[in-house]
């Protein structure tokens, strides 16, 4: 009898790990592994229509003297739109979101997918860059697997979980989440529902002097070769800086200014005066932000790029 017990026992022993080796195991791989596949869509989907839609907008354009590239501080907060009205000049807005995550994804993007005889044309650029603001992002982004769509070639880990999923396929109907549309000259399109009204926090740190210029250096060369005719105006952008704490922004903007200005003059020979190039633009105050520190609301944008037009003609005079 009590080997009729034993016997018993052990096979609903048996009959657990049976089912969990040949069907729990399975079933929780197939889900992780379709996880992953829709992870890597839904990242990639908006981001690849984002991008086909900015280039595709470079492309059809007759002519294009001059050009917003960056990121999303720059397709947030300067209207390429405003600068043709107020320069008599075609501009379009040509930055991505994350600055195509890592340098190299966006050089080999505005290199591939834009036509050399209309790059050609580009006159005037102005780069913008929030990462300089923010410590840390200049090694991230030249150690980034990720590529140009934002998802990561060979993820073993979901970047938004299975219930984020299918909390926006309850509530929204769908997996995604679309990024924002883009006008003809390639501004943003500002509508209801875009701002966010949440508090939005100061995430200014500034990056290392030394990587900012190397970085700088590096990045004009290589944007001088993809736009051969272009004069290259860097702009340190507007960013949310609480108000007790303009005085140390200023404070380290100057630092950061004669940091520069003196590693020019020990390798002039080397540079083509990088300083008289550089524009750092004053904070926004809250009531002029969309969603982030770094992201304009509609009349925040019209504050940046009016600002912006104030210092331009002194550059191009320089």
């Amino acid at each position: 009898m009590l080997l009729g017990f034993y016997i018993l026992f052990m096979g609903k022993d048996n009959r657990k790990k049976s089912y969990l080796f040949y069907v729990a195991i399975p079933v929780s791989i197939f889900l992780y592994v379709s996880l992953l596949y829709i992870d890597k869509w839904a990242v990639s989907q908006p981001q690849i229509a984002h991008l086909e839609k900015k280039s595709s907008g470079f492309n059809e354009k007759d002519l294009i003297e001059g050009l917003i590239i960056g990121g999303s501080n720059a397709f947030y907060s300067i209207s390429a739109e405003l600068l043709s009205k107020q320069t008599n000049e075609n501009w379009y807005n040509l930055s991505i979101s994350g600055e195509g995550f890592s340098d190299q994804n966006y050089f080999n993007f505005l290199t591939d997918n834009l036509d050399y005889s209309k790059r050609k044309n580009v006159k005037k650029i102005i780069y913008s860059s929030i990462y300089y603001f923010r410590r840390g992002e200049i090694d991230f982004r030249e150690n980034s697997r990720r590529q140009i769509d934002g998802s990561n070639k060979f993820a073993i880990k979901p970047r938004f979980s299975g219930i984020t999923y299918l909390q926006r396929l309850l509530l929204r109907k769908k997996l995604i989440i679309d990024y924002p549309n883009q006008s003809s000259f390639g501004d943003i399109i500002f509508t209801r529902s875009l701002c966010s009204r949440e508090k939005i926090f100061q995430r200014f740190e500034i990056e290392d002097f030394d990587k900012i210029h190397n970085n700088l250096i590096s990045k004009l060369k290589s944007l001088s070769k993809i736009f051969p005719n272009a004069e290259i105006t860097v702009v340190f952008p507007k960013d949310f800086i609480e108000k007790e704490l303009h005085g140390e922004f200023d404070l380290k903007i100057q630092s950061l200014i004669k940091f520069i200005d003196s590693r020019e003059r020990q390798n002039y020979s080397q540079t083509s005066n990088l300083t008289s190039r550089l524009i750092f633009q004053t904070p926004f105050s809250s009531k002029q932000l969309c969603d982030t520190a770094s992201h304009a609301n509609k009349a925040g944008r019209r504050t940046r790029t009016n600002e912006l037009m104030n210092f331009l003609p002194k550059i191009e005079k320089l």
